[in-house]
């Protein structure tokens, strides 16, 4: 009975310490809560804006969008960071805390890896106004004004390749001509993208190498004549915490340019600031974002509005652009207008909403 007593109190003792760090753990998380900020989310239909493009793809019924997102409707992810974006644009579209330092400093480490020279004399900057205006404006004025002086990226070119890096970090390598890869002998275009991305990784392996980089070949969507279209991204490869793959993916993505050849026309590398944490925001479920989607409290682009029957994929993503005060999680509904072309297509548009909880919203 002795070594029985003794081997009760051991469980109860184990099974108070759980209790406790359940109860911690729910403390600490209330207290979070309690200290984020309220956030200015664009989400309702009447504020909507087309600052990301025109997001519209044509599919057939019942197709989807292809890609890597880590995130699916069965994720147990409960919350996730906000981030201010350094990068955002003021009323005259310019970044408030540019520092052309950061910049001319991230262009040499980009040139140096695509074997440029980098000599501060061979750096161009772009931005502000037309060169002509600006002439004009001096010629009219006999000066120019500051504010039309400033640039919004700098780049260095050699050998038929210019690196551009622009305000919100992100990197450009456009090749001229286009960089000419291997093809295969199939006509299956999802065949020679898959053969271009693994070029691509052997070709630039300080770039996308397979040490951290997996290829994303994304997109599935049609041309109007039924060409199906097939886009190359690569991606860090996935770690064991979920919330960790989802920031992975939305800001440290490389994507590629093809020229209808199949050539290598550019390769974008995505760098955002993500030093200006605001904290890990309760975000809704799908229920839940599905019943704002039906209020008509979303961000889109397409000119008809959203029919529940006609989603044809829900995703978890960021919006990056510089026009966001916030880097801040969304749901993405694809969705179709419901009415058929005569060769079968329909057009999909996305359509937005805000993933985090209402009461953290302005």
């Amino acid at each position: 009975y002795r070594k029985r007593d003794i081997m009760i109190r051991k469980i109860m003792w184990i099974l108070i310490l759980i209790v406790n760090v359940v109860v911690q753990n729910d403390i600490n998380y209330v207290e979070r809560q309690s200290y984020l900020p309220n956030i200015e989310i664009s989400d309702v239909a009447e504020e909507s804006k087309n600052v990301d493009g025109n997001e519209t793809f044509l599919l057939y019924e019942d197709q989807c969008i292809q890609d890597a997102n880590p995130w699916n409707e069965e994720s147990k992810v409960k919350e996730l960071p906000v981030y201010y974006n350094a990068s955002c644009y003021g009323e005259d579209e310019k970044v408030d805390n540019f520092n052309e330092d950061e910049l001319k400093e991230q262009l040499k480490d980009m040139a140096e890896k695509f074997g440029i020279k980098y000599e501060d004399s061979k750096v161009k900057k772009q931005g502000g106004l037309d060169q002509e205006i600006l002439e004009w404006i001096q010629e009219k004025e006999g000066g120019i004004a500051n504010e039309y002086l400033y640039f919004n990226e700098c780049s260095i070119s050699e050998k038929g390749i210019q690196v551009i890096v622009k305000d919100n970090k992100d990197t450009v390598i456009i090749f001229s001509p286009s960089l000419v890869l291997e093809k295969c002998q199939k006509e299956n275009e999802y065949d020679q993208i898959v053969l271009i991305a693994k070029q691509l990784q052997e070709m630039f392996p300080k770039i996308c190498g397979v040490d951290k980089y997996q290829y994303d070949i994304n997109g599935g969507d049609y041309t109007i004549d039924g060409r199906q279209k097939w886009r190359i991204a690569f991606v860090l490869k996935k770690e064991s915490v979920e919330e960790k793959n989802i920031i992975n993916y939305n800001f440290h993505r490389i994507e590629v340019s093809l020229d209808e050849n199949y050539n290598v026309y550019s390769i974008t590398i995505h760098n955002e600031n993500l030093n200006n944490k605001i904290g890990d925001y309760p975000i809704i479920t799908v229920e839940e974002a599905k019943n704002r989607l039906l209020e008509q409290r979303y961000w889109t682009s397409a000119t008809y509005p959203p029919n529940q029957d006609n989603i044809s994929k829900i995703e978890l993503i960021y919006k990056t652009s510089n026009y966001h005060k916030y880097f801040a999680p969304y749901y993405c509904f694809w969705v179709s207008n419901g009415e058929k072309m005569q060769n079968g297509l329909e057009i999909y548009s996305a359509f937005y909403i805000s993933a985090i909880e209402e009461k953290y919203l302005k």
